[in-house]
């Protein structure tokens, strides 16, 4: 098909032959490399050493999408300012809304007069898919399959007593628990065991938690002390390790973007309503340059939620 064609987006000039070329009259050199809109829709690698147009070809590939009006999330792990400002200048010009998560302490792009938006990565979803975004947060190997095995059982049981709690207003009169700021913040204020146990004796003066009230106690008693079982010491492992990587998080530059609304102009990144529309450019930009760094942490965590809000209009 010729270059040209509006349902080709362009990726780059053939230098070497693509695949086995038996007969070299068949050899294209600086042809287009071109992506189509079916392969557009699984999955697109783009490799190369620097300053060999990584960066620019990704660029291309949003500016296709949106010459059809196609709503766009871009995760940018080096936390690239000049790509923020060109992703920026490209929403303006081309009439769409740009969202942008950012750690920047000295904001400087100029074609997102507003700012930084804030975002709740526990938004959306049901225990299960909470608990699986939060185990998507360390990577884990065959040794480690029982210890996942309890951690995920104690933050399947932690995310249904937060569930229950905020349902019947439970967490509303604890004066220890701020409530204002979102979901990852509840979740990260619950892995403390002090703020748990004050909401377990507020439960108790509620008849309509008794059911859950069992639950929380199977939780006290394997994080207890006395407690030596295989399952209370990987329980109170996850406990500590979980509270100690929100914790982090939520005390790190990211932590007073990480929730819902309350930045300056109001914004806030809602994966689940931003994709219904069209004309959307929402952009992550992350220091995630280590393993270790906060930032993979919560890539993995907006990936995963991405990976819903897509598993969610698929069934819809």
């Amino acid at each position: 098909m010729a270059y040209g064609d509006p349902s080709l987006n362009p990726l780059g000039i053939e230098e070497e032959p693509i695949g086995y070329q038996p007969d070299p009259v068949a050899i294209h050199a600086d042809r287009v490399v071109t992506r189509t809109e079916d392969e557009a829709i699984t999955h697109t690698t783009v490799t190369g050493g620097t300053g060999s147009g990584k960066s620019t070809t990704l660029k291309e590939l949003v500016l296709h999408d949106m010459n059809v009006d196609k709503t766009v999330f871009f995760i940018d792990c080096k936390n690239d300012p000049h790509m923020a400002c060109s992703l920026a200048h490209m929403a303006r010009t081309h009439g769409y809304e740009f969202y942008h998560f950012s750690v920047s302490d000295d904001y400087r792009v100029r074609d997102n007069p507003l700012g930084p938006a804030t975002y709740d990565p526990l938004a959306h979803g049901g225990v299960s898919i909470k608990a699986n975004m939060m185990l998507g947060v360390r990577e884990w190997d065959s040794s480690s399959a029982v210890y996942r095995e309890n951690a995920e059982a104690y933050l399947t049981k932690l995310f249904r007593i937060i569930d229950t709690s905020i349902s019947l207003g439970v967490l509303d009169r604890i004066d220890a628990i701020d409530t204002s700021q979102g979901y990852f913040s509840i979740f990260t204020q619950m892995l403390d065991p002090v703020i748990f146990n004050a909401v377990i004796v507020e439960m108790n003066n509620d008849e309509r938690a008794k059911g859950i009230r069992t639950m929380a106690s199977e939780i006290n008693a394997l994080v207890s002390p006395s407690n030596r079982s295989r399952q209370a010491d990987n329980t109170k492992h996850a406990q500590t390790e979980y509270k100690n990587t929100m914790s982090g998080l939520m005390s790190s530059e990211y932590g007073r973007w990480l929730k819902r609304g309350g930045s300056v102009n109001g914004r806030n990144i809602d994966v689940f309503k931003i994709a219904s529309k069209p004309k959307q450019l929402v952009l992550f930009s992350l220091e995630a340059s280590n393993p270790g760094d906060r930032g993979t942490s919560l890539g993995s965590m907006i990936c995963n939620d991405l990976t819903n809000m897509s598993g969610s209009r698929r069934l819809a």
